[in-house]
């Protein structure tokens, strides 16, 4: 059965602010009125308005339409059946007439104020607008307009008139957040984050096209759900008959004059606005970007685009060719095709292949080299494919593999890579060759050595360097990296320069110095913005390095702002990205001990990265899963993500698989106490000892840590003094305070990780800040430190207690059982052949165990998970 977009079975999202303030509004007079695009929600808002209202207004609606327009009085009709036809002539009368109708209503007994709300309020005929400022100046009623903006009534009377009597509110579309909360509304489960970011971006955040292109989505299988997580399958969400209709509706009011500029400015996207100047349409740019049309840019080169990139992919299908033709030669006139770059070369390529007009085959490539660089792989394909001379053949074939690997078709990638011949390439194919390659584990043409003959020595010598960081070779690499990097910068060689600088924060943030590697890759990440049309490296590729050795350094608020800056500008290469932006906010939410909220991202996480995972990240997402939904109990969930642990192989980095490994293993911990597994993550971490992986090492053992293990307790100590960040500062004074029994340094620095985000070092604190406090027998202190976990818990919202708690011994159990049925000591040490004295200590040792600090706090979801 078809998917049907049905707003009005949704609650209203992400409008909480803008509801109070018209509420506000409402309550305090005279009411408002609210300017919003088609599609917003207007009227949404105000039933939602109505809704908390209830019986403080008399509602009544009204609506403006095309076909009353010309009829004095006519949307007010219902409301005007009163009147006397002799008093027809007199506005007093109207006036009279509309205030009595109001004032009697539906319910003439209530004593609550009328409210008038009045839809499509910009179709309002003059006398029925004249009328309803009457009724506003008299405050006898309060009124609610909603209308579109940029229309003839609200400069001629609502815009001078309106705004001394009621408050005006702009009503914006959706921000990220309201988008994706409306997008897991609509489809009824879990969303990948990059999947409502592509929602948001297509749809410019307007609520009724978000609803159309989902129903559309979901027919054309765009999205798919995998486990209960809805997916964006292929790059990009592309427009359906519903969307088309929407559109066309929206632009059926348009003058001729307006239509054509708004034609211009999506065939041309991005068009500057100097040459719809030189045409002489100035009224128009005025009239389209009031009616929010067309989004202008700055000074000094200020671009024009439409409004929201659906709106351009739309009016670019309807143009037919032979307009689309007679629309280039009236803006060629005064443009030279020639000088355009970037997204206005792809664009105007784009325009000509749809006219039907030869394009040279040299303009092809770049074009589809561009396309590639802005992540716009379906016009890259569509470009390199029309090459048709054999000697660019091999050109076309790289630009393709490009392509293919945005759109996560990595077979149909290696296809493109076979067999091409260096003799046929150009140097900058060839490193594209190599590069894709590379990171495709593809021989032949990508091998760094292929491109020898073409390339210089530092050049080759960095793709090599390549792939030994990616096998983690470490050992002479960092030398080799920065006598490349001076090298690079002396020659003002840019690309080799960020080449070299995302290689080498790689390695610093794998062997402990995180905070340097973070500083390192977002030097070349700052590069790469600047020159985004001048390289070869994809943006994806040094961002993923960015945001690892963001999170080794555990700077969460950069990596939040770094993938949103990426999901504002990204499009087709969400297929790219997918389930990683899911992955990098599960960690970062597993960091701040939200379990159960990183349990969900993580899973998403892994169903995108099944779909598209260019950089082989499932295995260590797949221990990420396994491992929060261990600790918040889920256990078939975790269960499930081991098994596809286990069935995959050797897929990815060897890092990755180690990591990855771990995180199952500590599952394992968590849930069963597996000396087995207890052992094996000992011998993971003594791997990456012998392999110089720091980083991974310290990662691992904090974890055995947080798992209740403390066997290698030294070696945590000596790795704390050698990994550098914020969070190895506070294991050194953990290691410190244990070693010197403090256990008030030890709750000290637990309040120190909480404020930084490292909220599970700061249960490990204050769990052996409780143990030590135990040993002294110092029960006050017990009691208190018992209270700061429970109340970090309840921050945590869904931490399972046995994460970093020893399991309850069989007579512990039976004892915790007795006193969660509310027995007293006596009575429990009675029916247990037990003295009073030790059914105390028992409690005492059940207490800590569990992190709970009353014996009331024993419940059935304690003993089930210690069963």
């Amino acid at each position: 059965m078809d998917f049907i977009a049905n707003p009005g079975s949704c609650d209203l999202v992400g409008r909480a602010d803008e509801l109070q303030i018209i509420l506000e509004y409402i309550r305090s007079g005279s009411g408002t009125w609210i300017v919003g695009d088609a599609g917003l929600g207007k009227s949404a808002l105000a039933e939602a308005a109505l809704k908390e209202l209830k019986a403080e207004v008399r509602p009544f609606r009204v609506h403006g339409s095309a076909a009353l327009a010309g009829i004095p009085y006519g949307a007010l009709a219902p409301l005007l059946t009163q009147l006397s036809p002799l008093e027809s002539d007199s506005p007093i009368a109207f006036m009279r007439t509309l205030i009595g109708s109001l004032r009697a209503g539906n319910d003439p007994a209530s004593s609550a104020p009328a409210l008038l709300i009045v839809d499509d309020a910009h179709e309002l005929d003059e006398a029925s607008a004249d009328l309803i400022l009457q009724v506003v100046a008299s405050r006898e009623v309060r009124v609610l307009l909603l209308s579109r903006p940029g229309h003839a009534m609200d400069a001629k009377v609502f815009g001078p008139a309106v705004d001394r009597l009621l408050a005006r509110y702009q009503l914006r579309p959706l921000t990220k957040n309201g988008v994706h909360e409306l997008c897991q509304q609509v489809f009824g489960g879990r969303v990948l984050l990059s999947t409502s970011a592509a929602v948001e971006r297509v749809s410019g955040g307007n609520p009724l096209l978000i609803f159309t292109l989902i129903a559309e989505a979901r027919r054309g299988g765009t999205v798919v759900n995998s486990n209960g997580v809805w997916i964006l399958r292929e790059g990009c969400l592309l427009p359906g008959k519903h969307s088309i209709e929407l559109t066309k509706r929206q632009l059926s009011r348009l003058s001729p004059g307006d239509r054509e500029v708004l034609e211009l400015v999506a065939l041309a996207e991005p068009l500057m606005i100097s040459a719809l100047f030189e045409l002489g349409r100035h009224s128009s740019i005025d009239a389209l970007y009031e009616a929010h049309l067309i989004a202008i840019g700055e000074p000094p080169m200020p671009l024009v685009r439409p409004s929201y990139p659906l709106l351009g992919e739309i009016l670019r299908g309807l143009v037919p060719a032979g307009r689309k033709l007679r629309l280039r030669q009236l803006l060629e006139a005064g443009a030279s095709a020639g000088s355009l770059t970037g997204e206005a070369l792809v664009r105007h390529t784009s325009w000509l292949l749809d006219c039907g007009v030869s394009v040279p085959n040299d303009r092809l490539l770049q074009s589809a080299a561009v396309a590639n660089n802005l992540a716009d792989s379906a016009f890259a394909l569509r470009a390199a494919s029309a090459v048709d001379q054999p000697r660019m053949a091999s050109a076309a074939c790289v630009q393709k593999a490009r392509a293919y690997v945005h759109r996560g078709e990595y077979r149909s990638a290696q296809e493109c890579l076979k067999d091409l011949s260096a003799a046929d390439l150009d140097l900058e194919s060839m490193n594209y060759a190599a590069h894709l390659a590379i990171r495709l584990q593809s021989p032949g043409a990508g091998d760094a050595q292929a491109i020898r003959p073409f390339s210089s020595d530092r050049e080759v010598d960095l793709l090599q360097l390549h792939r030994e960081v990616s096998e983690g070779k470490y050992t002479g690499v960092t030398e080799r990296l920065r006598r490349h990097l001076d090298g690079a910068l002396s020659d003002d060689d840019e690309r080799s320069t960020i080449l070299a600088l995302t290689l080498l924060g790689e390695v610093y943030a794998s062997t402990g110095q995180a905070a340097r590697g973070a500083d390192v890759t977002g030097n070349a990440l700052r590069r790469l913005k600047d020159n985004p049309q001048r390289f070869i490296l994809d943006h994806e590729w040094v961002l993923i390095r960015h945001v690892v050795s963001l999170i080794r350094a555990g700077r969460w608020s950069q990596i939040a702002a770094v993938l949103n800056r990426y999901t504002e500008s990204a499009s087709d290469s969400f297929a790219y990205w997918g389930g990683a932006i899911d992955l990098a906010m599960g960690v970062v939410q597993m960091c701040e001990g939200k379990y159960r909220e990183a349990s969900e991202t993580l899973s998403g996480a892994v169903e995108g990265l099944r779909i598209h995972d260019v950089e082989n990240l499932r295995p260590v997402a797949l221990g990420l899963a396994a491992f929060t939904a261990s600790v918040v109990g889920e256990r078939v969930s975790w269960q499930r993500f081991s098994m596809e642990f286990d069935s995959i192989g050797d897929k990815g980095n060897q890092q990755s698989q180690l990591m990855g490994r771990g995180f199952i293993l500590a599952a394992r911990v968590v849930q069963s106490a597996d000396p087995d597994a207890v052992a094996q993550l000992h011998s993971l971490a003594d791997h990456a000892e012998a392999r110089g992986w720091v980083s991974a090492e310290m990662d691992l053992r904090v974890l055995a840590l947080g798992v209740g293990q403390h066997s290698r307790f030294a070696r945590v100590k000596e790795l704390a003094s050698l990994v550098d960040g914020a969070g190895a500062a506070l294991v050194a004074g953990f290691c410190r305070a244990v070693d010197q029994h403090d256990a008030d340094q030890l709750v000290r620095i637990a309040h120190q990780a909480e404020d930084i985000g490292y909220v599970p070092l700061a249960l490990l604190c204050l769990q052996e800040a409780l143990n030590l406090a135990g040993s002294d027998q110092n029960r006050l202190r017990e009691q208190n430190i018992r209270q700061l976990l429970e109340q970090l818990h309840q921050k945590g919202q869904s931490f399972h207690r046995g994460v970093s708690s020893p399991k309850l011994t069989r007579k512990e159990r039976d004892i915790a059982v007795l006193v969660g049925r509310g027995k007293r000591n006596a009575e429990v040490a009675l029916e247990l052949g037990l003295s009073v004295r030790t059914v105390e200590g028992h409690v005492y040792r059940i207490f800590e165990k569990l992190g709970i600090s009353r014996r009331e706090s024993i419940n059935e979801d304690h003993l089930r998970a210690e069963g």
